[in-house]
């Protein structure tokens, strides 16, 4: 009883269905859910003691307090040129720091760690490095089997808030565990566990401070670096900063058991589009894909109610859809591609969809995603003779030309004869459609 009592005074809560109806606030870290086999769609839910999830390890501070090097950042991050760089980074942080604080504290760890995304990502869930890392917590795509995340054409679980951030600490604490010691584990995630064990070897030395110089240049200066915006990210006042420009996000995670797209919940709730996908930047195309059976909506709590009302009437679908016939010719490939949508997602709300052996004359739920507008029906290609020429921009596809001019990719193939599957250069002209001509 102890348990739930402590968790239930949190301030981080995540808001569970059960029967579409009962909702109850619990830190997300301790709770499990899954489905009933007696009631579809019914969630069944409980506490798991964080102790037997996350061992404790020694928690203590990483700070150095007289440390010449983070001193020599702090006077970095305080100078008058980048005060309003630093304060907007602090501005983002109240986004998350309240969720990662949560996390922190169930796994017993540093609290410093919760301003590591501040050198990281300066708190954008959608920044992405030039090698490719992304989100808060800038994981590579070859890093992330080990914690659960996924990324895919429809989803990039890196900026997730809640996978993300599990899979850091996750990640800490696995080289704190093998390391010993919290600057050597912060390092390691910087430069990486192996590099890190090899340099340790190399110099018969498990301090920091007496290895740093043999440790690549960028983790040499991620320390101390880190050391000292953890220092301002937990006491700005006393750095001339402001913690009340942004007021702190309580976030309530809401379960959802069906693909939801995020323009049709914005217009049921008159929430703005702009902050659903802030909310969720890990969807691609704005619709929800089913990950172990259900979907994670993440919403500020003060919009709970709202949100929670909307996906339990009984009127309302996460999802609308186009009804094609499937012609001579089709491939579910192509009529992803035509469509702006993905096979794995046709298949998921076409159960009974044979791909290997498609119905002429037969139809195809089509997923409408925000912004596309398909012609009403497909005409012949001799009908379309009037075109002009369109210079490829760099990341140009056919399948984001033909949406802007509001035409299939096939008929691009066609006009410029090349492939669909044909990879188009910046530069490049192709024929085009001229506006209205399709209709």
């Amino acid at each position: 009883m102890a348990t739930s009592l402590s968790a239930l005074q949190r301030i981080h809560s995540i808001l569970i269905f059960l029967s579409g109806t009962f909702c109850f606030s619990v830190p997300l870290s301790e709770l499990y859910y899954s489905r009933t086999d007696s009631h579809p769609g019914v969630y069944a839910a409980g506490l798991l003691p964080s102790a037997n999830l996350y061992p404790p390890v020694e928690r203590r501070t990483v700070f150095d307090k007289d440390n010449d090097l983070v001193n020599q950042w702090l006077m970095h991050f305080t100078k008058e040129e980048n005060r309003a760089w630093v304060q907007a980074i602090i501005d983002r942080s109240a986004h998350y720091t309240l969720y990662i604080r949560e996390e922190v504290l169930v796994r017993n760890l540093p609290m410093e760690l919760i301003y590591l995304p501040g050198i990281e990502s300066g708190f954008k869930s959608t920044a992405v490095s030039k090698s490719g890392a992304a989100g808060l917590w800038q994981f590579m795509l070859n890093s992330i089997s080990p914690y659960g995340m996924t990324v895919s054409s429809e989803i990039d679980e890196r900026l997730d808030l809640v996978k993300s951030t599990k899979g850091a600490l996750e990640k800490l604490t696995l080289n704190y565990r093998t390391l010993g010691d919290w600057l050597l584990a912060v390092a390691a995630y910087n430069c990486g566990l192996g590099c890190m064990e090899r340099t340790i070897t190399a110099a018969g030395s498990r301090d920091f401070w007496d290895i740093r110089h043999l440790l690549p240049k960028e983790t040499q200066n991620y320390i101390p670096k880190f050391l000292a915006f953890a220092r301002i990210g937990m006491y700005p006042e006393r750095y001339g900063y402001s913690s009340t420009k942004a007021l702190p996000v309580t976030w309530s995670f809401i379960a959802y058991d069906k693909t939801i797209n995020l323009r049709i919940l914005s217009e049921r709730t008159q929430i703005p589009l702009s902050r659903l996908r802030f909310w969720h930047p890990e969807l691609r195309n704005d619709i929800s894909p089913l990950t172990n059976g259900t979907f994670m909506l993440k919403v500020p709590s003060h919009y709970s109610d709202i949100v929670i009302r909307t996906v339990n009437s009984p009127d309302f679908s996460g999802m609308e859809y186009f009804v094609k016939t499937i012609e001579r010719g089709d491939t579910l490939f192509s009529i992803a591609q035509a469509s702006g949508t993905t096979v794995s997602q046709l298949l998921e709300h076409n159960p009974s969809l044979k791909p290997e052996s498609l119905t002429v004359g037969g139809t195809v739920l089509i997923p409408k995603h925000s912004g596309f507008k398909p012609p009403e029906s497909r005409l012949s290609y001799e009908t379309l003779k009037e075109y002009s020429y369109y210079v490829v921009l760099p990341g140009d596809t056919l399948w984001n030309i033909a949406k802007k001019y509001e035409t299939y990719p096939e008929y691009l193939a066609y006009w410029n004869d090349i492939s669909l599957l044909h990879t188009i250069q910046p530069g490049q002209l192709l024929k085009v459609p001229l506006p209205g001509r399709t209709e």
